[in-house]
Order: C-alpha cells, then structure tokens, then sequence
C-alpha cells in the first residue's frame, strides 16, 4: 500500500517544477528564511531572492542611514547570511577610547547581540577586518579523472550523452554547473568538471570573527557552565587514554604515545602537582581529586578571551590538557596537531591516504587548532 501510495504520488509531480527548481537557490532560501526567523529585530533584511542582504532601521528613523551592522545569529551557526553588501573595510579606535571597531563602509560593526564588537588590540581588529575583506565571489571546481577507462565504459558514457569522443551534459537550471565528460585524443581519460561560484557571506571563513564573539557575547554569560562542561570532560580526555598492548598494530600505537605523549603528561605533572592516571578503557578512568581540582582553578583565572580559546581547542582537539599547554606556551601547533592526530596518522602511514577524506581533515584540524592561538595571540599584541 505505502510503496503505491509513494509511487502514484512521485508519477504526479510535474518534471517542468523540479527543472526549475536550483539547489544553490534553495539553500540560500533557507539560510535566509533561518536568519530571518532568528533575528527579527536584526539590522539585516533578506530580499525575497534571498540574494543580498540590506539595511533597515526602525520606522520612525527609517529616512536615516544606519550607522552600524548587526550580524544575525545565524552567523555563529556557519550558514551562508547573502552576498557582501560593502564595499571597504577599515579599522578605527572605539569611540570612548577602549577598543578597537571594525568598520563596513560608514557602518560600525555588531555583535549578534547588537552590541559593538569592540576589540582589545588593533592587531586583531585588522586581522577581522581582512576576514571581512576576504567575503568575495569564490569559485570552486570538484574534478573528477579516470585515467584508463576501458572500451565499454567509453561506450556506455557515448550511449548515454550520444557521443562517443566529445560530450557536454547542457545546462539543466540557471545555476547549476556544466558537466564535462571527455576523451582526449582516444586517451580514455575522462574529466568529470563541477563548478560553482559561491557568492555570499561565509562565516566559516571566518574564525576570528566567531571566537571575539564568543568571547564577548557566551563566554562572560556561561564561564561556569563553559568550566563545568570542560573539567567534566577531563577524566576522559585524549592524553590519558593509552592503547592496549595486544597485537602488532595497537602496539605500534602504544609505542608512539610513550614517545610522544608521555612528556605532556611529565609536563602536567609538574605544572599542577599530581601524577596523571592513564587507562585503555574507551569509558575513560577517573583522575585525582587534586589535580581535577588544580585545573578548574587554572580554568577561573582566565581571562574572557583566553577562556574562549581553551574551550574552541578542547572540543577541537578533545584535550583540555592539550589546550592549556598550547595557551600556556609549552606546546606549538605543529606538535599538537601531531598528538591530536597521532592514531589516524599511523593508519594512514600503514594503509594510504585517502584523498578528499584524511587530507580535509588534516586541513580541518589545523584551521580549528591554528585559529584559536591566533585569536589569543592577537587579542594580547604577542
């Protein structure tokens, strides 16, 4: 009943709809139609095209220009807010003399909260303004190459497209890309080509901008809960947990984490006064009382921007030990990429890296880790 039911209703939708519709036009509905919902009161209004973004002011004043940009919440969460609606991007002092504001135009700029996103030093202002700067139409190309294709393959891909040698699959909607699927010269190399502009505000590119406004905005609302949260985690985080000595290849890892890991936990034991409990239970062990006691202490006596740094690496890199030694300077970020990725890395050396899989993640780990110590270093001039 239910597969007929499925099947009569798929026969009854109309092909013409579906070839009008563009998956990049309806992420940008929705992204739109999210921010929107989310900030009704934001000094950003999304077109109905879901295309652009553009100032409002309330109705009385609406005759004025605004003098600032408020960010919807939508921001923080990595979704695509419309195209760049400015052209320059300058730094200036606060007004009161304290800070540092980043400027859109004439417009200063805001927080999701509406409040002025004012910074500490100039150096980090001007490191978001080029975030800022960077907002601009992006091309990307996905490339897809068999290089020896058989006979059959060569004339199923002529059957499909009607051509054996040269074959361009027209353009289905507006936006959608061109697919090329082509032989060069009887070589049997086949080029499978996807482009696509993306022509919008990317929080993603974005990291300093989201750790000042987590470090504004969340962190001086939820420092106990962001401290709760992180010591709740330390019994299990990833520098105590130790590969069992059972075969060839969990040895090999115990192996590289004595070499590696065990000067990090000499390391903590100096810094905090406790010797560290290590364990091969995926359930985690339990720590001393003191020591766990040692680094929420260490945690309260952040600073707002350091506290937010701590807490983007420890969910990054599942280490708040790791995070403190990279803050406190015992670590550089090459060497804790390695620690992070120590296990994953030994895979790939023993079975091969996996393109489009290992190497993002790789590329990934260094933005979330890198990130933080930047935003921190800037904040504090080093």
């Amino acid at each position: 009943m239910a597969h007929s039911l499925i099947k009569n209703s798929i026969k009854s939708i109309n092909p013409k709809f579906l070839s009008t519709l563009s998956c990049h036009q309806i992420v940008r509905h929705l992204s739109s139609a999210a921010a929107a919902a989310e900030e009704q009161s934001s000094s950003f209004t999304f077109s109905s095209e879901g295309d652009s973004i553009q100032m409002k002011t309330p109705a009385k004043t609406r005759k004025k220009p605004s003098s600032s940009v408020t960010m919807p919440m939508s921001f923080m969460t990595g979704a695509i807010v419309g195209k760049r609606f400015y052209k320059d991007v300058k730094t200036r002092e606060a007004d009161d003399g304290n800070g540092w504001t980043v400027m859109l135009d004439y417009r200063t700029l805001k927080t999701p909260a509406k409040r002025p996103l004012k910074l500490p030093t100039l150096s980090l202002a001007k490191a978001i303004a080029a975030e800022w700067e960077y907002q601009k139409p992006v091309a990307i190309e996905c490339r897809l190459s068999v290089d020896s294709a058989s006979d059959s393959d060569i004339s199923t891909i002529g059957k499909i497209y009607n051509e054996p040698t040269w074959t361009v699959l027209p353009r289905i909607t507006g936006s959608l890309p061109t697919i090329q699927v082509v032989d060069r010269s009887n070589a049997y190399k086949f080029n499978i080509c996807n482009k696509l502009q993306i022509d919008g505000i990317r929080p993603f590119t974005m990291p300093l901008m989201r750790l000042a406004c987590t470090a504004m905005e969340r962190v001086p609302v939820t420092r106990p809960k962001i401290i709760e949260n992180l010591v709740k985690k330390f019994n299990q985080d990833l520098v105590f947990c130790r590969a069992p000595d059972d075969d060839e290849l969990t040895s090999l890892v115990r192996d590289r984490q004595i070499e590696k890991i065990d000067p990090m936990l000499r390391w903590l034991e100096s810094e905090f006064g406790f010797k560290p409990v290590v364990y091969s239970s995926f359930f985690g062990g339990k720590q001393e009382d003191g020591l766990v006691m040692a680094i929420e202490n260490r945690l309260k006596k952040t600073d707002d921007c350091e506290l937010a740094a701590i807490d983007a690496i420890a969910a990054s890199a599942q280490s708040l030990t790791i995070a403190i030694a990279l803050v406190q300077g015992k670590l550089q970020i090459e060497e804790a990429i390695e620690l992070i990725r120590l296990e994953e890395d030994l895979q790939v050396d023993r079975w091969g890296l996996v393109e489009g899989g290992h190497d993002i993640d790789i590329a990934d780990t260094r933005v979330q880790i890198s990130a933080p110590v930047v935003f921190l270093g800037l904040s504090r001039n080093i």
